[in-house]
């Protein structure tokens, strides 16, 4: 996670759960599958396509077992219908048109920084956590360990 989603431990990780993540909303979270072969999927088929397509979203390489990772997958009609709940929104990010949800604030649990974490992100993030709906929001601090785990300073000074 740290070498390849949060800058070389540069940046933070943020907690989320899921079960909160949207108000009203059951989320199902996939599982991924880790396989050595690609799953094969005839585009001629529309009996199998969708179940193969989806298939493919969660599956990985077996190089990647160890991240354990689940996946959310929302389908266009699915985002369209947040969009219209002011949950969602579509919006162009580096050239592409991506959709973004907007969090229910009692999804996120926690904000972890890594070893090399720059002071002026950690204010940013002091600040934001500030806000009324964020107050629950606990800071963690990564520090380097004899091993491979993570060991983690609990509740960083705000």
């Amino acid at each position: 996670m740290w070498a390849h989603y949060a800058d070389k431990h540069k940046g933070a990780v943020i907690g989320i759960d899921f079960d909160r993540i949207l108000p009203k909303s059951a989320i199902k979270m996939n599982r991924v599958t880790y396989s050595e072969q690609r799953p094969k999927m005839n585009v001629l088929d529309d009996s199998e396509r969708e179940e193969k397509y989806r298939e493919r979203l969660v599956t990985k390489s077996t190089e990647w077992t160890y991240e354990r990772e689940f996946r959310v997958i929302f389908d266009g009609a699915y985002l369209m219908g947040l969009e219209q709940q002011g949950l969602a929104r579509l919006k162009d990010f580096n050239g592409k048109k991506t959709w973004f949800l907007q969090l229910n604030p009692e999804s996120i649990r926690e904000i972890i920084f890594g070893l090399y974490t720059e002071e002026g992100l950690k204010l940013d993030i002091r600040k934001l956590i500030e806000r009324a709906e964020l107050q629950h929001v606990e800071l963690y601090q990564a520090e380097e360990s004899e091993t491979y785990t993570l060991n983690l300073v609990g509740q960083y000074k705000r």
